[in-house]
This record gives C-alpha cells, structure tokens and sequence, in this order.
C-alpha cells in the first residue's frame, strides 16, 4: 500500500507522485489534502479516484468550518483561498472523511489519524514524542500500526508489538525538497516499511500560487525549497 500524508493543494508533487508510484493494492492517506497550495479540485479529484481509505488534517476542518481564526494570517488567507475555489462535491468529500479510522488488513490492525489519537487535528507527534509515547497510544488506539501525518517530517518508530510511522509530507515537506512517501507491504499480520522521495517541478506549482496571489512567504518556500521549521 502507498502511505502518504499533507498534500496541501500541490497537485503538481502529488501527480508526480502518483506517475512515479509502484503498483500497490490501496492507499492510505493521513489527512491535508487542501490548504496553502493552489489547486484543491484537481487534488481532490485525483485521491477520489484511487482506492484510499483516508482521514481529515487540520486545514481540511479549517477550510470546511471556513473558520481560519485559529491560524496566523498569512494561513488564514491561504485556506480561505482555497475555500473560495473548491466545488461544492469536492468540498463534501472532504466534509465525508473521518477524524480517525480504524482498520484490519491482512490480519493487521492499522489506526489512522491525522495528529494523534488524543486530539486528532492538533498537536503535533514528532518522533521524540512518538519514543516517549507510544505505550500511551497503543493503549489508545488498540492497534498494530499506528499512522500519523501533520508533523511533514517522516520517521518510523517501532516496538515490541506496536508501530509508529509518519510518512512526511507530498506537498509541503519541512526537512526537505522532495515529497516524502512510504510504501506498507502486509502479510499475514506481519509488515515491511519503506521510505522514499520523489523530485518533482517546483517552478510549476510556484508560477499557480504566485497568480492566485497566495502569500508571498509560501510562494518563495517553494521556490527555494521547503525550508525546516
């Protein structure tokens, strides 16, 4: 299965990501398909076409509640572009998903949230946390595999019984320029993980959100490359 996480509205990194994908059974995806980037519709369109089982981000909720009152301005006006722009099917789709899902596969018992399993739109679960918490969030979350996003830095972390993995960002990765995908091959409730990037256009995705107007510091991320935060 492809795993992947914050699309954020790059249609350009997430159909590269797609063209360049290996042939997998399904995806699961973490949650932030719309929000900052400059085409929500064609993302959208793109993921209802695959065989996903998905949750909702953060921007996501923002962007359905069309309430950005708890973001910085810049974010605010980012996410409120995008509202102005999805369809209204498009927009129920993502109304659709769920905060969190749980699921079996191949004997496998995978939990799917976007932040964490205590708030599940908020706080972020990088791999430091993921160490100290995972005994809390395997009693939580009951499962296997546990598959966070929001962070858009990937890690794995694994114990006796349980798992934790983020699989980075497509659209917006914070540690560095490529998009960040992850690849779960499941047997018998056993289950490998592999890491991987993918290179793709930034000046494509630059020149869409310099014509929509989207702020200026978003629009120079991407064209010098996703710096950390």
């Amino acid at each position: 299965m492809l795993v992947i996480s914050d699309i954020h509205s790059n249609y350009t990194a997430l159909k590269t990501v797609l063209d360049a994908a290996e042939p997998v059974d399904g995806v699961l995806f973490a949650g932030d398909i719309v929000g900052f980037g400059p085409h929500p519709n064609e993302c959208v369109d793109a993921i209802r076409k695959l065989d996903v089982k998905s949750v909702m981000g953060n921007h996501d909720h923002a962007i359905i509640m069309d309430d950005f009152s708890g973001y910085p301005d810049d974010v605010g006006k980012a996410d409120s572009i995008n509202r102005s722009m999805i369809t209204l099917g498009n927009l129920e789709w993502v109304m659709s998903q769920p905060e969190t899902l749980d699921l079996e596969i191949e004997g496998l018992k995978v939990s799917l949230i976007h932040a964490n399993p205590v708030t599940p739109l908020k706080r972020y679960v990088h791999q430091r946390d993921a160490i100290t918490r995972s005994s809390e969030f395997q009693g939580l979350t009951g499962a296997d595999l546990l598959i966070l996003g929001h962070t858009h830095r990937p890690y794995i972390h694994r114990t006796r019984g349980f798992t934790i993995l983020n699989p980075g960002s497509v659209g917006l990765p914070r540690d560095e320029p490529r998009a960040s995908i992850m690849y779960l091959d499941i047997e018998d409730g056993e289950f490998d993980v592999t890491h991987t990037r993918v290179e793709y256009d930034y000046d494509v995705n630059v020149d869409a959100m310099s014509i929509l107007g989207l702020p200026e510091q978003y629009v120079e991320r991407m064209r010098n490359g996703p710096a950390p935060r």
